[in-house]
């Protein structure tokens, strides 16, 4: 990887891989050939790898986030549009437009409730839209659902 160029230490590249995979830190000492017969000496080491190598670990786990988040959005918007369960479609809705705002900059909801609809509306249709908002409203206040738009 071009991200652990730098280390010269095999041990090191691979315990930075391993944890980036599995997020285990004794098992991933284990893998990088950390072992010697003591658990409570290997996790010790595992600790001490997982600080010293933190800056790294980062940068491999946003690029790998990086890498994924196509996939990621693309079975969101699967749940949303093809989900059995309303509770699931509203979820994936709801990360989406989340996901869109962060990518956006935006730090809080700086859009109408009419907008907010619509955007509902775009991302699962009037019905769809209809049946998350009842829900919501029930809950909250246990009026009947109304759409604006």
């Amino acid at each position: 990887m071009q991200a652990l160029a730098h280390l010269r230490s095999q041990s090191r590249r691979t315990f930075i891989e391993e944890f980036v995979e599995t997020g285990n830190a004794v098992e991933s000492a284990r893998e990088a050939g950390y072992f010697h017969g003591d658990e409570r000496k290997l996790s010790r080491v595992a600790s001490r790898l997982k600080y010293e190598l933190r800056d790294e670990v980062s940068v491999m786990m946003r690029d790998r986030l990086r890498s994924v988040g196509p996939s990621a959005v693309a079975k969101l918007e699967t749940l949303m549009q093809n989900s059995m369960s309303e509770t699931v479609q509203m979820s994936a809705a709801k990360e989406l437009l989340e996901r869109s705002r962060i990518l956006e900059g935006d730090q809080g909801i700086t859009k109408s409730i009419p907008q907010l609809e619509a955007e509902l509306i775009a991302l699962v249709g009037r019905e769809g839209a209809t049946l998350m908002m009842a829900n919501i409203r029930i809950r909250r206040t246990g009026e009947s659902p109304v759409l604006t738009n």
